[in-house]
């Protein structure tokens, strides 16, 4: 099996601890190739809870870090 990017591992970790009953992995975590101004990655929630599984697309955003940020900083509030 392939390594998960960090990304992947934080979701999942933070998806499993408001799940702590329940069996969670994430399936089809990638990325955006297009944009500065965030992260983006696309992925699939599986939770699987009282031997009933619920899956959910879901996409995330965040600033961008490293060699990719563009902005000093995200101050957003008015």
């Amino acid at each position: 099996m392939a390594e998960q990017p960090a990304e992947c591992v934080k979701l999942q970790d933070y998806f499993a601890a408001r799940h702590p009953q329940g069996e969670v992995w994430l399936t089809g975590f990638k990325g955006v190739s297009s944009g500065y101004s965030n992260e983006t990655r696309f992925f699939t929630l599986n939770i699987r809870e009282g031997g009933r599984t619920t899956t959910r697309d879901l996409v995330v955003r965040w600033a961008p870090v490293g060699a990719n940020a563009q902005f000093a900083d995200y101050d957003i509030s008015y």
